[in-house]
């Protein structure tokens, strides 16, 4: 007998005979459905970044504001205190304002610096740098803040060349955002003339350069800038002493402790430099005179 070959098969035994490959498919199609909800279910839903409530946001400028209140008058320490509640606040509420963060940041490492408390100031200016490389908001104003404050840390740290690099950079970010000089660069020009006075490169004539830039846009300012105005009358009191002209150095010195005891808070942290510095300036024209 010969038997029939199973192509020849009616198409319906083909289809009962297929039925256990398509259940197997269904199935395992079926568990893996099964597995990627298990893992969707099982992982935490990512938040995403937003604009607070109306209600969080106002809370978050009320603190702000007491921050900005605190550090006018001269209370660091409160000022942190808000400065850090502010900022906890827009990390809770996933604020999106990256500007606003940054801008904080740098504001809270400044004061940790003006408090004494360098080892506390650097980590919120790295946390800032990072906020503006991550959201990429590096031609906005605060990425030259950053960059100031960056050459600040590293003339501390005696790395003057470092931080002349780092100024200078600044310095050009500002100019391009504003197109000249202003009021928000002289800060910057201060400390580039401070690098010059540094022993590292001891030039004191450079450094003035910068200092009479800083005192012509401090001078036109409207509102003043006496905080500005009293740091480069300052340095160019420094400057003129590396020159040895020690009666130019004190009336810049001196310039420079009115405004302090005109404008500034009693205990602004100047103070004593500066009367360190005429009292230098006092030995060497009695000891000249007793020669």
């Amino acid at each position: 007998m010969v038997q029939t070959s199973t192509s020849n098969q009616s198409p319906r035994r083909r289809g009962r005979a297929n039925l256990p490959l398509v259940a197997g498919f269904a199935l395992v199609l079926g568990i893996l459905v099964l597995v990627a909800i298990f893992f969707r279910a099982g992982s935490p839903p990512v938040e995403e970044a937003r604009t607070p409530p109306l209600k969080v946001q106002h809370q978050i400028n009320s603190i702000l504001f007491l921050a900005t209140t605190a550090k006018a008058a001269g209370k660091r320490q409160e000022a942190i205190d808000q400065t850090e509640k502010a900022l906890k606040l827009m990390e809770t509420s996933k604020s999106n304002d990256w500007i606003q963060k940054a801008t904080w940041l740098v504001t809270l490492s400044d004061l940790y610096r003006e408090n004494g408390q360098w080892e506390k100031a650097l980590a919120p200016l790295e946390k800032a740098k990072a906020v503006v490389v991550e959201h990429h908001l590096e031609e906005e104003r605060i990425t030259c803040e950053i960059l100031e404050r960056e050459g600040i840390f590293s003339y501390v740290n005696k790395k003057f060349v470092e931080a002349e690099d780092q100024f200078q950079q600044s310095l050009s970010c500002s100019q391009a955002l504003n197109g000249s000089l202003s009021v928000e660069t002289s800060q910057c020009l201060i400390w580039l003339a401070e690098t010059y006075l540094s022993p590292s490169f001891n030039n004191p004539k450079r450094a003035l350069q910068y200092l009479r830039m800083v005192e012509e846009v401090c001078s036109s300012s409207a509102p003043e800038r006496p905080e500005q105005m009293m740091l480069c009358l300052k340095a160019q009191g420094i400057a003129l002493m590396q020159l040895n002209k020690m009666t130019e150095a004190e009336e810049k010195l001196v310039a420079a402790q009115e405004i302090v005891a005109r404008k500034l808070p009693a205990n602004h942290n100047e103070t004593q430099h500066i009367k360190v510095l005429l009292e230098q300036i006092h030995a060497d024209k009695f000891a000249a005179a007793h020669r």
